[in-house]
C-alpha cells in the first residue's frame, strides 16, 4: 500500500495494528509456552469483509489531506482516532500535540482462516522462551537508548501494577530471548537482545493512570495522547529521545485489536533510517481472558517500532506486515501485496527465511544487505553480542574464573554496596549476576533478590532488613553462557535502623489546636528531629515541618473537623523511619471558653531589611517572647502583596528578583502557641539599588547573511544583572548613525532592509536592560553585490 519514496523530503510513519487473532488465533488456546494461559482466546470474532467494509466506508467519508500533508478537518475512526484520508490511502491521525501519524486502520479481530493453526517453535526458541529471565535482556540506563516498560489505565478503572509488573517483566524476557535464539539461529556468534531501562538489575514498570475509557474501548490516538501528557516523549520523524515505549494498557481497543505500533515507511539501510528514532510507541491493549501483556504481541508491536515490515521488501504483504508463515510479523492482513501462506517455515520463525526484515548476516548484495535490517548493528535499539559457541568446530565449555575478592565495601541500615575483582573468560567478555539470600528460621538461606546479569563488577543491593543476616552469592557469565563457580560473602546491613515513636498522642488545647506528643524515637544514627504530618476528615496527609523536640502544638485548625496526626524519626544524614500514626481527634463546631493552653498574641515584630543589591535584600527580625513562628509579606510602593513568604520558624528571609531603584515594604506577623491570631504586624520599607550594570556585549551568530536589498543578522543573548528588555540596531549614513531596527528581548534575529547595490553598508547592535542602560556596540559590515 505504501513504498519508500526517497526523493520525498518528508517521510510518513505508518501505524500499524494488530489483531489479537492474527498472532494468536482461537486454535491456540491450550497453553503453548508463548505467554498465553489456558482459555486465552481473542474478543468476539467478526467477519473479516464486514470490518474491511466498514473501514472502506469510513475512509471513504474522510476529508482528504492537504498538500503539504497536512489536517485541514478530521473526523473519528473507529480504533484509530481524529484522522484524515491521505493521498496513499492511509488515515492520518492527528495527536493533541500537532504531531501526526499514519496507519492503514485497525486489522480485523477474528480473521478466519488468515493462518494455520499455531506452530511450534525451534528447539532453541523453545528452550529460550521457558528459561526466559533478566539474563536475556540488556539492561539501559535512562540516557541510552532504551525500551521503556509502561503499565498504563484509565482513571475510571483501578490500577493492577502490582498484578501486572511480573508478567509483563516475563513478557519482554521473552520476547527478547526469542529474538535472540532466533539470531543465534541464523548466525551461532550473532546475539540479539532488547535494550530496556533497568533500576536494581530489574526492568522498570512504570504505572501512568490516563483519562477515563469510555465504554466502547479506547483508540491508538488516545493513548499515545494519554502518555504525551504524563512527559513521554513525542512522535516527530527528527526526535533525539533515547526513549521507546513499550505499553501494555488495560483496557479493550475500540475496534478489539490486540495491539498498535507506529513503523516509518523508510527502508534506508544505516544508522540515520527514522525507524532508528526515539520516540516511538508500542502499545498491547487489554484483549485476552488472561488480562495480562503477551509477549508475542509485545515483541511484534515492538518490531514494528524497529522498522518491521518495509513496504519494498521481499515478501511483504504492503500492509506492514510479510506473507511468508509462520513468522511473529506475518500474516493475511489484505495489503496491496498480501498473499499469505503458512508453508514457508515448519516452525514459527522471527523473519521466516530470513529475507524479509531479520538477518544478523545477510548475504552480500541481498536486499537486507543494502537496505535495513531489524538485526544491523546499526539499530540502537537491539544490544549485539556475540555468542561465541564454536571456535573452529569446538563448542565453547570453559567458564570464566570465579570472581575474586568479593567484599562488603559499604553498609546502611538498608543497603549494601558489594566490589569483587574482574573474571577472566578463554573466549569472550562476562557478566555477572548475583543472588542476595536471608537467613531462615531454621537456620537455613533463601533467596531475597537476584540481580543482574551486568558488567560492572560492583553492585548495590537495596531493600534489605537493619541489621539482618545475609549470603550473598556472585557468578561469571561468558556469552556462550557459562557459569563460574560462585564467590561467596557472609555479611549484614548496619543495625539500629531508625524507628518512628513507639506511640503518639494528641489532645485539645483550644477550640482550633490540638496538642501532640511522643517519646523519642531510636536508633544508632543521631536523630536530627522528627517529621510532623497532618491529615484532616480522612483527606490527604500534609506534611508540616520537622520538630526538633517531642512536642508540638497545632494551632489554625478548621473547627468541626477530626485530625489525626503522623511523626517519623529523621536523623542527621535525612534518613527517615516510617510513620507512626495518632488516634483521632476532632474540634468543636463552635468557640469554647476555658480551654487549656490560650495565650495572648506575642509583641510586635521588629524588622530590619538590608538591600544587598539592585534586585535582592534580606530581613530579620526580632523573636518576640512567646512566639514559635512567624509568616511575612511583600508589598510594593502600591501596597499590593507581590510575594508571600510561608509561615515558618525562621526568622530572616531572602528576596531576589526584585526591580532596581525600587520602594518595597516586608511586613512580619508572629503566632503563639495556642492562639488563632497573630500579633501586630511590624514592618520595614526600602528601596532597591539603582541598576548601574549595563548589559554585555552582543554576540553575532555566523556571518549576516545577505539576500537582495535585506540583511538577516543573527545573535547570542546578552548578559545583564537584571533583565535586557531589547536590542537596538543602527545603519551609518554618511557620518551618522540612524536607527535601523529595535527588536525585543526574546528576538535573535532581525531582518534590515534597504541595502544599495554594489555598496558596504555599515552596521552595529547593542543591548538595552530595564534601567535604560546601553551596552557597548558590536559594528560589522555587509556588502550587497
Amino acid at each position: 500500500m505504501l513504498s519508500w519514496r526517497p526523493r520525498i523530503r518528508t517521510a510518513v510513519p505508518l501505524l500499524v495494528l494488530v489483531a489479537a487473532s492474527a498472532l494468536l488465533p482461537a486454535a491456540a488456546a491450550a497453553h503453548d509456552g508463548r505467554g498465553l494461559g489456558d482459555g486465552d482466546t481473542p474478543r468476539a470474532p467478526i467477519a473479516a469483509a464486514a470490518f474491511e467494509a466498514a473501514q472502506d466506508e469510513a475512509f471513504a467519508a474522510l476529508p482528504r489531506e492537504t498538500a503539504g500533508g497536512r489536517c485541514l478537518r478530521t473526523e473519528d475512526v473507529d480504533g484509530v482516532g481524529d484522522a484524515c484520508a491521505t493521498r496513499d490511502g492511509l488515515f492520518r491521525v492527528v495527536l493533541d500535540s500537532g504531531a501526526t501519524i499514519t496507519t492503514h486502520g485497525g486489522d480485523a479481530p477474528g480473521v478466519g482462516g488468515s493462518r494455520a493453526a499455531e506452530a511450534p517453535h525451534m528447539p532453541g526458541s523453545t528452550d529460550a522462551l521457558a528459561n526466559a529471565s533478566v539474563a536475556d535482556i540488556q539492561c539501559a540506563t535512562a540516557t541510552e537508548r532504551h525500551i521503556e516498560l509502561v503499565y498504563a489505565y484509565p482513571s475510571n478503572k483501578p490500577n493492577r501494577i502490582a498484578a501486572v509488573t511480573g508478567p509483563m517483566r516475563q513478557a519482554i524476557y521473552q520476547a527478547s530471548a526469542f529474538i535472540d535464539a532466533e539470531s543465534r539461529a541464523i548466525d551461532a556468534s550473532s546475539g540479539r537482545r532488547l535494550r530496556v531501562l533497568c533500576s536494581g538489575g530489574l526492568p522498570v514498570v512504570q504505572a501512568v493512570q490516563l483519562p477515563a475509557a469510555g465504554t466502547g474501548g479506547t483508540d491508538y490516538q488516545d493513548v499515545v495522547d494519554g502518555l504525551l501528557g504524563a512527559g513521554f516523549p513525542s512522535p516527530t520523524y527528527n526526535s533525539t529521545s533515547p526513549r521507546r515505549v513499550v505499553t501494555f494498557y488495560d483496557n479493550p481497543a475500540s475496534s478489539g485489536a490486540a495491539g498498535t505500533g507506529d513503523l516509518w515507511i523508510d527502508d534506508d539501510a544505516g544508522a540515520g533510517n527514522l525507524n532508528n528514532k526515539g520516540g516511538r510507541y508500542a502499545v498491547e491493549f487489554d484483549w485476552g481472558s488472561s488480562h495480562l501483556p503477551h509477549w508475542d504481541v509485545l515483541l511484534h508491536e515492538a518490531s514494528h517500532n524497529m522498522g518491521a515490515v518495509a513496504d519494498a521488501a521481499p515478501d511483504a504483504s504492503g500492509n506492514g506486515h510479510c506473507n511468508d508463515g509462520l513468522d511473529i510479523m506475518c500474516y493475511a492482513d489484505g495489503g496491496g501485496t498480501s498473499n499469505y501462506t503458512t508453508s514457508e517455515c515448519t516452525y514459527e520463525r522471527y523473519d521466516c527465511g530470513a529475507d524479509t526484515y531479520f538477518n544478523p548476516t545477510p548475504a552480500p548484495g541481498s536486499w537486507l544487505a543494502t537496505h535495513w535490517n531489524v538485526a544491523s548493528t546499526d539499530n540502537a535499539w537491539l544490544y549485539p553480542w556475540d555468542a561465541v559457541w564454536n571456535d573452529g568446530g569446538v563448542p565453547d565449555v570453559t567458564p570464566p574464573t570465579v570472581p575474586g575478592g568479593l567484599a562488603l565495601s559499604a553498609s546502611t541500615w538498608t543497603s549494601m554496596t558489594l566490589d569483587w575483582s574482574v573474571s577472566t573468560d578463554d573466549r569472550s567478555s562476562v557478566r555477572y549476576r548475583t543472588t542476595v539470600d536471608h537467613a531462615t528460621a531454621d537456620g537455613g538461606w533463601a533467596v531475597d533478590a537476584t540481580l543482574g546479569p551486568f558488567s560492572a563488577p560492583h553492585v548495590v543491593v537495596s531493600g534489605l532488613v537493619s541489621g539482618a543476616p545475609y549470603r550473598v552469592r556472585v557468578v561469571a557469565i561468558d556469552q556462550a553462557g557459562n557459569a563460574s563457580g560462585e564467590a561467596t560473602l557472609l555479611t549484614s546491613t548496619l543495625a539500629g535502623a531508625p524507628q518512628p515513636p513507639a506511640s503518639v498522642s494528641v489532645a485539645l488545647a483550644t477550640s482550633s489546636s490540638i496538642d501532640v506528643s511522643w517519646p523519642a524515637g531510636t536508633s544508632s544514627g543521631t536523630i536530627h528531629g522528627y517529621d510532623v504530618a497532618l491529615q484532616r476528615n480522612d483527606g490527604a496527609w500534609r506534611t508540616l515541618g520537622e520538630a526538633t523536640g517531642t512536642s508540638v502544638r497545632l494551632t489554625q485548625l478548621e473547627r468541626d473537623s477530626r485530625f489525626r496526626v503522623r511523626i517519623r524519626t529523621r536523623l542527621v544524614d535525612a534518613t527517615l523511619s516510617d510513620w507512626r500514626t495518632s488516634d483521632e481527634v476532632a474540634t468543636p463546631g463552635t468557640v469554647l471558653d476555658g480551654v487549656a493552653g490560650s495565650t495572648a498574641p506575642p509583641d510586635r515584630p521588629v524588622v530590619r531589611v538590608t538591600v544587598t543589591g539592585a534586585t535582592t535584600a534580606t530581613a530579620a527580625w526580632t523573636a518576640s517572647p512567646g512566639a514559635i513562628s512567624w509568616a511575612a509579606d511583600l508589598i510594593d510602593g502600591t501596597g499590593a502583596v507581590v510575594r508571600t513568604f510561608p509561615r515558618g520558624s525562621a526568622t530572616s528571609l531572602a528576596a531576589t528578583g526584585l526591580r532596581p531603584g525600587t520602594e518595597y515594604t516586608v511586613r512580619v506577623t508572629a503566632w503563639a502557641a495556642g492562639i488563632a491570631a497573630g500579633s501586630q504586624p511590624g514592618a520595614s520599607t526600602f528601596t532597591t539599588a539603582k541598576d548601574t550594570l549595563a548589559p554585555g556585549v552582543v554576540r553575532l551568530v555566523g556571518a549576516p547573511k545577505v539576500a537582495g536589498a535585506r540583511v538577516k543578522v543573527s545573535w547570542r543573548a546578552a548578559a545583564d544583572n537584571v533583565a535586557v528588555v531589547r536590542y537596538e540596531l543602527q545603519r551609518k549614513v554618511g557620518t551618522r548613525w540612524v536607527s535601523a531596527a529595535r527588536v525585543g528581548s526574546a528576538a535573535r534575529s532581525a531582518t534590515i532592509a534597504g541595502l544599495r547595490a554594489h555598496a558596504t553598508t555599515q552596521l552595529r547592535i547593542r543591548a538595552v536592560d530595564s534601567a535604560g542602560l546601553g551596552g557597548r556596540w558590536t559594528s560589522f559590515a555587509v556588502r550587497r553585490r
